[in-house]
């Protein structure tokens, strides 16, 4: 892990916003929610829960991306010239670097690209009206943002996404049971 890249992993780290803003967008995703329709309990199990799962975030979302882009750290291009640690795309890259892209091999540089391109993505998704859930996330990063906004993702692509969120999901209980 690098320091300042996952700061909600960092734990020499005291600031908490992350979490603030996941239990944020909770709220406000369940404002609309009448009790009647889901019940007390369900409520209470949505709090619980979802601020949980939305915790884990970008650190869990942008490691499993990486496990399923390229889980033995190859340093060959990909069939389409994708390069590095998250199997960048040249002009991904270009958009948030002026690093060559001959450095997304460097896991640092990469890490510092994909945390641009993830919040870029998360932006996105807020400003289209759609919670940035790590399953949108990881669609939008294996089939293109518009395809993830639109509804017309293919098949492989919420197939990747759904990997992606049950290992995120896993790295996430790792973490959590580590002292």
């Amino acid at each position: 892990m690098v320091p300042g890249i996952f700061p909600e992993k960092d734990s020499s780290s005291t600031d908490v916003g992350p979490i603030s803003e996941s239990v944020h967008s909770v709220k406000t995703t369940l404002k609309p929610i009448c009790f009647g329709r889901i019940g007390l309990v369900g409520m209470l199990l949505a709090l619980l829960v979802l601020p949980t799962a939305q915790a884990a975030g970008r650190w869990a979302t942008l490691e499993a991306i990486h496990q399923l882009e390229n889980p033995r750290n190859l340093t060959r291009p990909g069939a389409n010239g994708e390069f590095g640690a998250y199997q960048f795309r040249a002009s991904t890259w270009r958009r948030y670097t002026s690093v060559p892209f001959s450095r997304a091999l460097e896991r640092l540089e990469s890490d510092r690209v994909a945390v641009a391109h993830y919040e870029w993505l998360r932006r996105g998704f807020e400003r289209a009206g759609l919670t940035p859930t790590p399953y949108r996330i990881a669609l939008a990063w294996n089939g293109g943002f518009e395809a993830a906004v639109s509804g017309r993702s293919p098949a492989v692509a919420h197939d990747y996404a759904q990997r992606a969120v049950n290992l995120a999901e896993e790295l996430d209980r790792a973490a959590r049971r580590r002292p």
